[in-house]
């Protein structure tokens, strides 16, 4: 069975990989060359302007400063620090979603962490099922699982009522996270200017699906809501949904119009 050794070894590859993770994102987020992948959002507002446009070749591609190398890890105590709102005009209402996230998985696994240790472990570890057991070899981490509870005991319920406690408390905390995510995702799209793109959908009849030549050129059809534009784009049309095919339609810029 599991031994201490083993929980530090499996925890120890865990946490070495997530680090090791880590720094990479820092590390790639200094270099010139991925300047527009981490911050899309300055480019768009035009407030930054990109680093490979001057300089030497290789510092187009490579940060050479190396001063910015030992303070890399400065932005996650100032994009903890900052308010959400300011998070989301900095960065973008993804980065504010990606750290709730993780107070999401704190809120969950920390309550449901104590509870355990207080309910569950003293349940288990007064079990003593393990030593009446025959040739088998245990260390003392095994007398904190279920495996010491002997068979028929009633100390399964307070595994079962466990059960629902993790169940409903993980249900009600995702929930609640859900509604002012979703409240934060209707405000960012209200305050956003107007696109013509999320109105507008691309539509296409296509008359036998063997032929190529046989698709009809797209038709930009636009509506009153952004509603009425993503039912559209996301419901079948006919009964045959080969016939008439739906979708996003692209941005301005991104559409080629030959006359």
């Amino acid at each position: 069975m599991a031994s201490l050794q083993d929980i530090g070894v499996a925890a120890a590859i865990n946490i070495l990989t997530a680090v090791a993770f880590l720094v990479a994102f820092a590390i790639l987020r200094l270099q010139p060359v991925n300047d527009r992948v981490y911050f899309p959002k300055w480019y768009l507002k035009g407030i930054r302007s990109s680093p490979t446009c001057s300089g030497a070749f290789v510092s187009k591609f490579v940060n050479l400063d190396f001063r910015t190398y030992l303070r890399f890890l400065n932005w996650m105590p100032a994009a903890l620090r900052m308010p959400e709102p300011e998070l989301i005009d900095h960065a973008g209402l993804d980065s504010a979603v990606y750290i709730r996230i993780y107070l999401l998985g704190l809120k969950i696994f920390v309550p449901v962490a104590v509870l355990a240790f207080m309910v569950l472990v003293p349940v288990n570890w007064t079990g003593e099922s393990l030593e009446h057991i025959e040739d088998i070899t245990f260390s003392d981490i095994d007398k904190l699982s279920i495996s010491n509870v002997p068979p028929g005991s009633k100390r399964f319920w307070a595994h079962i009522v466990m059960s629902y406690v993790v169940s409903f408390w993980t249900c009600y905390v995702l929930y609640n996270e859900y509604k002012i995510i979703a409240t934060m995702r209707l405000h960012f799209l209200a305050s956003e200017n107007r696109r013509p793109d999320q109105f507008t959908e691309a539509a296409e009849r296509e008359r036998v699906i063997s032929d190529p030549k046989a698709i009809i050129p797209a038709a930009f059809v636009s509506f009153k809501t952004r509603w009425g534009a993503a039912v559209c784009a996301q419901t079948q049309q006919s009964s045959n949904p080969t016939i008439w095919l739906t979708e996003w339609a692209p941005e301005p810029r991104d559409v080629y119009i030959q006359l």
